[in-house]
């Protein structure tokens, strides 16, 4: 995502990615947010200890391998 909007702040993106996302997919009212009362599918993703900017990080391109799904 950050190379495709390189001026946006990460947590812009975060938010267009999830609650944006299930809003434009019709889904908004279960998903997209964690609430009481919404279905959630987590990801888990494996950060590096030397990472200070997480949401930076995230937009900037994570790895398969890095990526858990939570049960």
């Amino acid at each position: 995502m950050r190379a495709l909007a390189p001026s946006v702040p990460a947590s812009r993106l975060i938010q267009s990615a999830t609650q944006e996302g299930a809003r434009a997919l019709g889904i908004g009212q279960e998903f997209g947010t964690l609430e009481p009362g919404r279905r959630a599918r987590l990801l888990a993703v494996q950060v590096p200890a030397s990472v200070d900017d997480v949401e930076e990080y995230l937009v900037s391109g994570v790895s398969p391998d890095q990526l858990t799904w939570v049960e």
